[in-house]
């Protein structure tokens, strides 16, 4: 009647359907009866999940993003190691430079007494190999070449890395070329004879020679060998001093010493 007609006209209007007092508290008849066996146990389910903890938001994070940025990476590594170290580029090309200076760096005695040794058995090489070339000598001296290694590796490296140690770091006062040529000056004049006279002399012994045929070799050889140190080496040295970085410097006179050394082995000869 008047009742259901009202209810009706709501439902067309827009208007809820539980505005009717009837409608609001008629309870909703299930149709199956297996339905209502199953009520109690989903209420009990229900309830379960809603009294149940929620697990904290931060969970899961890191592994997420760990599994995230390794398969931004196409990364294979397994999640939870660290990622490994990355070297320098040059590293990884084993470029020999930097591996040089690394070594230098962190065990320099030990680099330019090597360094030293191994380039002064070149010079000798190739001296002896001119020596041969002009027929002024038959076969490689061994025991010569070794006079050279051993003492480019004991006696001119830990020589030459002190005597730069004291020129570059020795408070004088100087500044500039004043300065530059006050180091060459103590180099060619005080180390320069005192190093040659050492070098030469433990050469010749070494290579077998007698206490009195060692001083007459020196007799012979040595005047010559010191005028052409001084052709030679402060120019070298100018420009050692002025361009090259101190850690650097012995390594620089080590590569002109491979021709030095070479023109010394003919004078020695």
């Amino acid at each position: 009647g008047k009742g259901r007609s009202h209810v009706a006209w709501e439902t067309r209007t827009g208007r809820s359907e539980m505005s009717s007092p009837e409608t609001a508290s008629a309870p909703e008849e299930a149709s199956d009866p297996q339905e209502l066996k199953m009520q109690p146990r989903k209420l009990q389910m229900s309830s379960q999940q809603q009294n149940s903890p929620a697990p904290p938001a931060e969970m899961g994070t890191p592994l997420v993003r760990r599994v995230n940025s390794s398969a931004a990476a196409g990364s294979t590594r397994p999640v939870g190691t660290a990622e490994p170290e990355k070297m320098p580029t040059l590293a990884r090309q084993g470029s020999s430079w930097e591996q040089y200076k690394a070594a230098n760096k962190s065990n320099p005695l030990l680099t330019k007494c090597i360094t030293t040794g191994v380039l002064m058995g070149a010079g000798n090489v190739l001296g002896q190999s001119v020596l041969m070339f002009k027929g002024r000598q038959k076969g490689f001296l061994l025991k010569k070449l070794a006079a050279f290694v051993i003492f480019g590796f004991f006696f001119s490296g830990p020589m030459g890395h002190v005597w730069l140690k004291f020129l570059n770091t020795r408070k004088t006062g100087l500044k500039g070329q004043a300065l530059i040529l006050y180091k060459i000056v103590l180099d060619r004049f005080l180390y320069g004879p005192a190093f040659n006279l050492i070098m030469m002399s433990f050469v010749y012994k070494v290579s077998g020679q007698s206490w009195p045929q060692m001083v007459k070799s020196l007799r012979a050889s040595f005047w010559n060998a010191q005028v052409l140190n001084w052709k030679m080496w402060p120019i070298a040295q100018y420009v050692n001093f002025n361009y090259v970085p101190a850690e650097l410097q012995l390594l620089y006179m080590n590569c002109i010493a491979l021709v030095w050394t070479t023109s010394l082995s003919l004078l020695m000869s």
